[in-house]
């Protein structure tokens, strides 16, 4: 389950972070990249604020399953992040594309 996770916020990282680049914003840090998306897709309103919610989750479950001790995510919680992560990159997809014929 851990590698799942991992996986997830990984891709959605990765997608956010492609955008934030035809932005010309690169961050260096994971802090970084949300701070970032925060200030230029939400409250630019170029995204919902439930896009940012899903990414901060994705981060804090693949932190929790990285690195603490002992932390139990189940099989059903973690195909929940997976879908959470699928719809977070297909929101990315989505404007990546509107922003590249501008």
């Amino acid at each position: 389950m851990d590698d799942a996770i991992s996986r997830a916020y990984y891709a959605a990282y990765l997608s956010a972070y492609a955008f934030l680049y035809l932005l010309e914003e690169s961050p260096k840090i994971h802090d970084g990249l949300l701070h970032a998306f925060g200030l230029r897709l939400v409250k630019t309103c170029i995204v919902d604020k439930k896009y940012a919610k899903i990414l901060n989750r994705l981060r804090r479950m693949r932190e929790e399953s990285d690195y603490a001790a002992f932390v139990y995510i189940d099989e059903d919680e973690a195909k929940e992040l997976v879908m959470e992560a699928r719809k977070f990159v297909s929101k990315m997809e989505e404007i990546i594309s509107r922003f590249e014929g501008v």
